[in-house]
């Protein structure tokens, strides 16, 4: 493929604004239910682990900010610390960082 050909298509492909902002997720249906907020929690670090961090981590924060059950707020805000991060982060913050921040504590898990 000619070079002009891939700079054409390049110019075609859009990066995601640095800061864009995420929206909380509805969790509104099991925020008062600990055992399905527990599967979800379990559910979304499985997430992170095969690559879907920020989508894990926007679960996990959404938990911390909105479970009614103090044990299960208290797992996703301490797992929200492991990866280095806060609520306000996830939602406010630079998506690549994010990502970046919950990767490297995988990474870090795994070394010898």
């Amino acid at each position: 493929m000619p070079l002009a050909t891939i700079e054409a298509a390049n110019k075609d492909i859009q990066e995601p604004a640095p800061f864009e902002k995420s929206e909380m997720l509805d969790l509104s249906a099991i925020t008062s239910k600990p055992s399905q907020l527990y599967k979800v929690l379990k559910a979304a670090m499985e997430m992170a682990k095969a690559g879907a961090s920020h989508e894990a981590a926007r679960i996990i924060a959404t938990i911390a900010i909105k479970a009614k059950d103090s044990d299960v707020r208290y797992r996703a805000e301490v797992t929200l610390e492991k990866w280095n991060l806060n609520p306000e982060e996830v939602f406010r913050g630079n998506r690549r960082i994010v990502e970046q921040k919950v990767n490297a504590s995988y990474h870090a898990e795994t070394k010898p």
